[in-house]
């Protein structure tokens, strides 16, 4: 997809999360502190609900089911078990580039006080010491962003379904990027270094997608199956040959599974099965009068 392309170049994303980074530990600072006045502080406690049931849609209780539910779908209209393969390289992606980053940089969160870097971290602040980059909004990216690969894959749609299918996956991540930064759950830095993070580790799912359907896949898997040939020459053909010609094993055009496996085969003519019966070894011989 053109526009998903576009949009996730890791070069670009690469470099605006160094820079994000950087700002946040530096001038920035000050900023974050003065931006996280615009929230949800003395409203009405039914809108911080709402706002609260919203955030919830960007979190992995919710998105990771539903993108699974899109995998399922997409297994059944393709035939294959590929769209799971993504899933599991979505979570795991998700766990080494957010969880890694939360834990190395240690940002204590709005609740400390402390917009700092390696000042919080789980052992001294539990999970408000791991604040930046939002895990919110980077499953929001990651995982819709997955959802909508999946859609595209499966079905052929016009550029104006397309269009509308990035558009609602652009306004949902930055509902929930407005929605946390409402709520104060997030400096504001920490939400939109979420939507970049998401944006590489979408881009690395785009590169696995491509790469398991490039031929590329196959020649490497040629290459190691003949390394673990030349490792272990049980597994070789040759020696599998000579097994069978020795009477190790039975060679596999006609071998007695084969055989009765053919006996036991669909077909539209029930003349086939009863040839294939006469002409086995074990068939009753004939009576010489």
């Amino acid at each position: 997809m053109s526009s998903l392309d576009r949009i996730t170049r890791l070069p670009v994303l690469a470099t605006l999360l160094c820079a994000l980074t950087l700002a946040a530990m530096g001038p920035a600072a000050a900023v974050d502190r003065q931006l996280h006045g615009v929230r949800m502080a003395g409203r009405d406690p039914r809108e911080y609900e709402l706002l609260h049931a919203l955030d919830n849609v960007a979190g992995q209780v919710v998105a990771l089911p539903v993108l699974l539910g899109v995998a399922v779908w997409s297994c059944r209209r393709q035939c294959s078990l590929h769209p799971l393969r993504l899933v599991v390289w979505a979570e795991l992606l998700f766990y080494a580039g957010v969880g890694s980053l939360k834990t190395l940089l240690a940002r204590s969160s709005p609740t400390i006080g402390d917009p700092g870097f390696f000042t919080g971290g789980l052992l001294v602040n539990g999970a408000h010491g791991v604040s930046y980059p939002s895990g919110h909004t980077a499953a929001a990216v990651l995982f819709y962003g997955t959802g909508v690969l999946l859609v595209h894959r499966t079905v052929v749609l016009p550029r104006w379904g397309q269009a509308a299918l990035v558009a609602g996956w652009l306004a949902l991540v930055g509902t929930t990027t407005t929605v946390a930064q409402l709520l104060g759950y997030h400096w504001v830095l920490d939400l939109v270094a979420g939507v970049v993070v998401g944006g590489v580790l979408l881009r690395l799912v785009l590169w696995g997608d491509r790469w398991w359907h490039s031929p590329g896949r196959r020649v490497v898997q040629r290459l190691l199956r003949a390394t673990w040939r030349q490792v272990d020459p049980r597994r070789g053909g040759a020696t599998r040959s000579a097994a069978a010609q020795a009477g190790c094993w039975p060679k596999a055009s006609g071998s007695r599974l084969t055989r009765y496996v053919a006996q036991f085969s669909f077909s539209t003519e029930p003349s086939a099965r009863r040839v294939m019966r006469s002409s086995s070894p074990r068939s009753r011989p004939e009576t010489v009068r």
